[in-house]
């Protein structure tokens, strides 16, 4: 009924921009993005340090919550954005995402 939830990781698994774009470099090839040091901070702006999403609300409502670490999530989204590997992607984390949810005691989905 028009709710939105959002998804996101656990505070030990936030990282900055420049772990990511680092994360991703070494994870797809090609990739070719550079992080270059933050500007020196103009006093007239307030920018908070961290922004992250909260889960918290997806957490109560369903009992949801981030099974991956930071390197798996890297891995997964390296994977697919891969050129030959696009399909084999989304059919190896369908699978994975299964096993996840039985070994959690979630009943089996059927199509």
């Amino acid at each position: 009924n028009g709710e939105s939830f959002n998804f996101g990781p656990l505070a030990e698994n936030s990282r900055s921009v420049a772990d990511l774009v680092t994360a991703f470099t070494k994870a797809i090839p090609g990739f070719g993005f550079e992080t270059a040091p933050a500007p020196a901070p103009v006093k007239a702006l307030h920018e908070a340090k961290l922004l992250k999403v909260s889960f918290e609300r997806a957490n109560a409502w369903m009992g949801w919550k981030p099974t991956l670490n930071f390197d798996e999530t890297v891995a997964w989204t390296a994977e697919g954005y891969a050129p030959e590997g696009t399909e084999n992607h989304f059919k190896n984390r369908i699978a994975e995402f299964e096993s996840r949810i039985l070994a959690a005691g979630w009943a089996k989905w059927e199509a």
